[in-house]
């Protein structure tokens, strides 16, 4: 058994029946313990949400917006 809520966040983090929100929530606590700033405002935008500014790339997507009628068409 594992003390060190770093490698509890480890297992969580490869595990994949883990919830995301879970390990978010570990990662914001871990980051706040250990005062890495940068992983911190990470994890609350990750949770929180993203200025529309401040969007990451990974975070936007492209496509055609398309849906059918009930008649079937497009």
């Amino acid at each position: 058994m594992t003390d060190s809520i770093v490698e509890k966040l480890q297992l969580l983090a490869i595990d994949p029946e883990s919830d995301i929100e879970e390990i978010l929530d570990k990662a914001l606590f871990v980051a706040s313990k250990l005062k890495i700033d940068d992983f911190k405002i990470w994890c609350k935008q990750e949770i929180d949400g993203y200025e529309l500014a401040q969007v990451p790339e990974y975070r936007k997507f492209k496509g055609d917006l398309r849906f059918l009628e009930k008649s079937g068409a497009l």
